[in-house]
């Protein structure tokens, strides 16, 4: 795959596929590769504009769709943004690019490290967000550490382990200090905590990815436009809070950067644990299940931060 202007990069795309883009509704496709210099092993997502264009994001079923929010979006639905000029919101492209432009920007040891990005119709990286600049034709290429997607992890766990539940918890660990770092020091929140959104290394490092929802927030803060018109389209529905689900973004924007992620860490972890080859009973360890319910409660003031799960044994 690739193209003249992508083989400038000193990586070697292969043609191995990990992630096909029709099994995801982001429109990036993962490829193995290696680093020219030395033959690092290492990842590469690829995403067609032009694929990107043509393809209708999903219409999600039930709830409160992105159109109950009106900040930041006119009365024809369209979000006021300049990423957005002469382009459809309800294709992939919108939130392909904010993945792309936001991954790079965030450095932590448990977040999906980029390595390098490119835009193929500017490879300077000099024309800015406007779309009538940045092209409809080319393609995103973001290169990362070597991973395999989390779902992709637990199938290939050896069954009967006894270390697989080990493992898993050190995953977990991994992903809740990358959500720390994100409502501590970032002041933003993830938005799409679920086993699409994390990839392994092949030391069994767990890392965050899948920033098309990142969205700053706080007491008065956020979530924004691009959030509030794509979080029913792009976070699985069991993943999503109830009041993202019934469109009360309001209720986000008066609390702390972790209530929404809290709640998606929690199903995170019931959906780990009850997979066949992490082993026990198919259920949240005793240890770590009253901390797992608290996560999900309904009560935004009373849903627990992060970082203190950190300390569970």
């Amino acid at each position: 795959m690739g193209n003249s202007t992508s083989s400038a990069l000193p990586f070697t795309i292969h043609n191995d596929i990990i992630i096909a883009d029709e099994t995801n509704k982001t429109g990036w496709i993962q490829y193995t590769g290696t680093r020219k210099s030395d033959s690092l092993p290492v990842s590469v997502f690829s995403a067609s504009k032009a694929k990107l264009l043509s393809t209708p994001l999903p219409n999600p079923s039930g709830g409160f769709g992105a159109h109950s929010h009106t900040g930041g979006i006119t009365s024809a639905g369209k979000i006021t943004s300049p990423v957005l000029q002469g382009i459809d919101p309800n294709c992939q492209l919108p939130p392909a690019y904010h993945h792309f432009q936001k991954l790079k920007t965030l450095i932590h040891p448990h977040i999906l490290r980029a390595h390098a990005t490119l835009d193929t119709d500017d490879p300077g990286g000099t024309h800015g967000p406007a779309a009538a600049k940045f092209g409809t034709s080319g393609d995103f290429l973001i290169v990362t550490e070597s991973v395999i997607p989390l779902p992709q992890y637990l199938d290939q766990l050896p069954t009967q382990n006894a270390d697989n539940a080990e493992s898993v918890g050190w995953g977990l660990f991994c992903i809740i200090q990358s959500l720390h770092f994100l409502h501590g020091t970032a002041k933003c929140a993830h938005g799409n905590v679920s086993p699409e959104s994390i990839y392994v290394t092949s030391g069994g490092d767990w890392k965050l990815g899948n920033f098309a929802l990142l969205t700053p927030i706080g007491p008065n803060v956020g979530p924004d436009e691009h959030f509030c018109y794509y979080d029913s389209k792009l976070c699985p529905q069991g993943y999503r809070s109830p009041e993202r689900a019934e469109g009360r973004y309001d209720a986000l924007s008066n609390s702390a950067p972790h209530v929404m992620d809290s709640y998606g860490l929690g199903k995170l972890i019931e959906h780990v644990y009850q997979h066949p080859n992490v082993g026990g009973s198919g259920k949240v360890p005793q240890k770590l299940l009253k901390a797992t319910q608290r996560l999900q409660t309904l009560n935004l003031k009373a849903r627990p931060r992060c970082g203190p799960l950190l300390k569970c044994p």
